[in-house]
């Protein structure tokens, strides 16, 4: 899923239960990112795609 920006709850439906992959931007960065944070914290390495939208999300 590009731009991934849900919660941990759907996060964890979206990977562990229907395979798909989260790609995470430079957002999860940011100060205020805490609930992407969350979603990274929880979600295995193996479900997770580094992405960018640069210029526009960098």
């Amino acid at each position: 899923m590009h731009c991934y920006s849900y919660s941990v709850e759907q996060a964890r439906i979206y990977t562990r239960e229907l395979g798909f992959y989260l790609g995470i931007g430079g957002v999860v960065t940011f100060k205020n990112a805490k609930k992407l944070k969350e979603v990274v914290a929880d979600t295995p390495l193996s479900y997770l795609v580094l992405e960018t939208d640069c210029p526009y999300l960098a």
